[in-house]
């Protein structure tokens, strides 16, 4: 009878080790716990590039992919993203490396990794918003002493510039109510404007223009570069 007991509690002990191994055995298959993304930062204009860091397991097939869904689809299902997706790249069964994606419209999206193509899992995901507005309070590349000036009245406004923008990166005075983020369409609405030529900072003069509220906007490139940062100011 002891000896039966003994066998009966082995057995029951095995079976429960193996019950709590099943979690590391998926995770060990599936590789979800080595798998994540990483974005450069959580805001974006329409348009900007976005720089995913990830990290994947070697053992997913070739198809597994990472892409861009909005953010109210529901988690978990790659079918159900497949069918959202508005742009997509495979992972190619790589480890890790930096994915470049172009930022779409307004809105709240992810970016979401999936282990394969083939009714497969979301493994990990990352937030970010994409808006027509640019941030000028934080990380602000542009100062004014004041805010208000008479048409003709000498502006001088103090920048910040990263030193590797190409020397076409501008600084340039456009209505205010043209809308933000596109270099191209603020160099169509333009009165003034001046290149930065690779300083990482210093002073420029502009002249006030007639009356009207206008911004100072700062850009990346001349060409179909980024607005960065503005400063809004009046002239009555």
């Amino acid at each position: 009878m002891q000896k039966g007991k003994c066998v009966r509690t082995i057995s029951v002990a095995i079976l429960c080790l193996w019950l709590l191994a099943l979690p590391l055995m998926a995770g060990a298959t599936y590789g979800a716990s080595e798998a994540g993304l990483v974005i450069d930062k959580k805001s974006y204009v329409p348009g900007e590039q976005i720089q995913v860091k990830y990290q994947a397991p070697a053992n997913w097939p070739s198809d597994a992919w990472i892409g861009i869904i909005p953010s109210n689809i529901r988690h978990g299902s790659e079918e159900v993203n497949d069918q959202h997706d508005i742009t997509y790249q495979y992972i190619e069964q790589r480890t890790g490396g930096i994915m470049v994606f172009t930022a779409p419209g307004p809105g709240q999206w992810d970016l979401r990794m999936h282990d394969t193509d083939s009714n497969g899992r979301e493994v990990a995901s990352v937030s970010f918003t994409v808006s027509n507005i640019i941030p000028n309070s934080t990380g602000q590349k542009l100062w004014l002493n004041k805010t208000v000036f008479v048409p003709g009245e000498r502006i001088q406004v103090r920048f910040q510039a990263m030193a590797n923008w190409p020397s076409d990166a501008w600084i340039g005075i456009i209505p205010s109510n043209i809308s933000h983020g596109s270099e191209e369409v603020n160099d169509q609405y333009d009165i003034t404007y001046q290149y930065i030529e690779q300083r990482s900072s210093g002073i420029m003069e502009f002249t006030a223009p007639e009356a009207g509220h206008w911004d100072l906007r700062m850009h990346d490139t001349d060409s179909n570069g980024r607005e960065i940062s503005y400063i809004s100011f009046t002239v009555r």
